[in-house]
Order: structure tokens, then sequence, then C-alpha cells
């Protein structure tokens, strides 16, 4: 099987831990592929980021998009037991990340609670729905908007190792996926647009109501 998994290569996305405590523990013929940038080298940039205290470092990275778990991703590539059943597709284009994409028999994002840098809407989730990848991810933060249990993909605990083997061994071939019209059904530019519509309404009515409240008040 071949798993996929799209984004930087930073703490939150959990890809250090993924390939380290899950990826061990699957089945010799599972593949995992990450697509994401692989950072330049600067020397000055980490000497400078090297000396800093670790507070101040940890703020630089997040507020730069740093990615900060690339150098352990390549010693975990270079490890005899995952050599051959991890690869880094770096820096892909669009055509290339697609064709992986459609590929696949699931994606993962097996995002890790990291405080100040929290995950945000699961854009790639549905990306790998419209090939009807299903998506195996963490039950936390942003994920969870995109992502609707049993729907088009599993949310499985944050850093708990044998539900995730469990949920890509098991659980995923328990049922038949229909990802793909799910999210045309659920993330239509058309009822987005309707609901983006909604939401404004509502924050212009609310605002006018209370204004006129306050004019009463004065009165």
């Amino acid at each position: 099987k071949i798993i996929v998994a799209i984004g930087r290569p930073v703490r939150r996305k959990g890809f250090v831990w993924f390939v380290d405590k899950v990826l061990r523990d699957l089945p010799k013929d599972y593949t995992f592929i990450l697509i994401g940038p692989e950072p330049p080298k600067n020397r000055l940039l980490d000497f400078v980021l090297k000396v800093m205290p670790k507070t101040l470092r940890t703020q630089i990275e997040l507020c730069l998009g740093l990615s900060t778990e690339h150098k352990k991703l390549y010693a975990l590539g270079d490890q005899k037991d995952i050599k051959n059943r991890f690869l880094w597709c770096k820096n892909a284009d669009h055509n290339t990340k697609n064709y992986i994409l459609s590929q696949s028999d699931v994606m993962v994002m097996p995002n890790v609670r990291v405080h100040g840098d929290m995950e945000g809407f699961g854009l790639v989730a549905l990306e790998a729905n419209m090939y009807n990848v299903p998506v195996v991810a963490a039950d936390l933060e942003g994920i969870t908007s995109a992502i609707t249990h049993r729907k088009n993909g599993l949310l499985i605990s944050s850093e708990n190792v044998a539900a995730w083997v469990s949920a890509l061994t098991q659980e995923i071939n328990t049922q038949q996926w229909s990802c793909r019209d799910y999210v045309m059904a659920e993330f239509s530019w058309h009822k987005m647009a309707a609901e983006y519509r909604s939401t404004f309404a509502k924050v212009i009515f609310e605002t006018k109501k209370s204004r006129h409240d306050v004019t009463k008040v004065f009165l």
C-alpha cells in the first residue's frame, strides 16, 4: 500500500513521529511518500538560530515558517529498516503531486500538539479526497473541520501508535469510501460561498443591532 502525506517538515505535522513510531510497525509492503519542500541550506541562519535562547529561536521559527524536522527525517531515511519504505518527494510540482495522490491508497495527517503552532483547515485532505483517497488524520485542531469520521476519512487520537497502526491496517478497509462525492457535496464552491454569505450577513446584522441598542441607551 502507498501512504502519502503533504506538507513542510515542521514538528506539528508529525511526520517524524509517524516514520519513527508508526511506519516501523506497519507491514513491510507499506510505503510512505512525503510530498513537501526541502528547506534551502543557509549556514548563517542556522548559526544565528543555534546561538539564540530556545524560546526566542522557537518563536522565530514559527514566525518565519521554517522547517525544523528535516534533519531528523534525513537521519530516519538512512536507517536500514526504513530506507526503502520512506520516500521524500522534494519540491514536487503540481502535476507530480496530483499523480502521486491519484496512485495512493491513503493519506495521513499525523499531527501532534505543539504549543503556539496550531494546525489550520486541512485543505490537502480534500485534495486527496478528490481522487477518492481516504485520509487518516489526528483528531485535533483545524483538521476536524475538513475530515468527518467515516465519511472522508478516519479521525484518530494523536500520538496513539496502536490506534494508528490499527486504522491503517484494519479500519481503513472496513468500508467502501465515497470521499469524492462527499467532498463535492460538502465543500463545493456554491455551498462554501453561501455559508460565507450567511456568516457575513449575521455579523452585519448583529453589528447594526448592537449600534441601534447603544443609540437607544443614549437617547
